[in-house]
């Protein structure tokens, strides 16, 4: 009995930790208030799909890579800076998922889908 309750236990530390790292997707995001306006020309950043939209009432650009390894971050590095002709405010990297947004509270809501 001990046996395959320790073997469950291992079994189930297992899938919560690979799970962890699971890769996202912007219809998780969906399931959690992203709302889709209009699909991105995603291709052009290497990404494997992206959208504009709203979410938490703020504009949004979010777009889905392979790996975070991925994401080329030096492309969107002055992004939000100061002045910037796109008005950007905020930007965030939660595993595989890049977002640009207007605002302050869409970043928070993506790093919900980590449970962090």
């Amino acid at each position: 009995m001990k046996l395959k309750l320790m073997s469950l236990v291992t079994i189930f530390l297992i899938a919560s930790c690979s799970n962890a790292e699971a890769p996202l997707t912007i219809n998780e995001a969906e399931s959690i208030g992203f709302k889709k306006k209009q699909q991105q020309l995603f291709q052009m950043i290497g990404a494997i799909d992206g959208w504009s939209g709203t979410w938490e009432g703020e504009r949004v650009e979010l777009y889905q890579f392979e790996s975070p390894e991925k994401i080329k971050k030096d492309l969107f590095s002055t992004s939000t800076d100061e002045g910037n002709i796109s008005g950007w405010v905020d930007k965030c990297t939660v595993r595989n998922m890049f977002m640009l947004s207007k605002g302050k509270k869409a970043c928070s809501k993506l790093k919900t889908l980590t449970g962090s």
